[in-house]
């Protein structure tokens, strides 16, 4: 039986905890090799290096396109220089809003 409080925790977080399993969902659906589960086996291949490369194309998607947790968030989607941690240039245009230009805008 769950205390008042963590109902009331559980009830707050419903929404937010449903937003970010969608990446999940999303990155399966692109990657489908990922939702094989024969496949998918630890010691007989590098599950590991697959599902983070699958998450690191989707994460680049995602920058490029944007997507519903985006959209539920209410904010914009970090640039690929600002996801990956590259400085810009010279000339680039200057990076405002937070660390690593996550929810930045470029500013040319």
């Amino acid at each position: 039986m769950l205390m008042p409080e963590q109902e009331a925790c559980n009830e707050t977080m419903k929404g937010t905890r449903a937003a970010v399993e969608w990446g999940f969902k999303d990155v399966k659906q692109v990657c489908s090799m990922l939702d094989f589960p024969r496949k998918m086996k630890v010691r007989e291949g590098p599950v590991g290096q697959l599902y983070g490369m699958g998450v690191l194309l989707w994460n680049l998607r995602y920058c490029a396109y944007g997507g519903a947790t985006a959209t539920f968030f209410k904010c914009q989607p970090p640039t690929w220089k600002g996801y990956l941690g590259i400085a810009p240039e010279e000339g680039d245009g200057v990076v405002d809003g937070g660390a690593a230009g996550f929810g930045g805008v470029i500013h040319a």
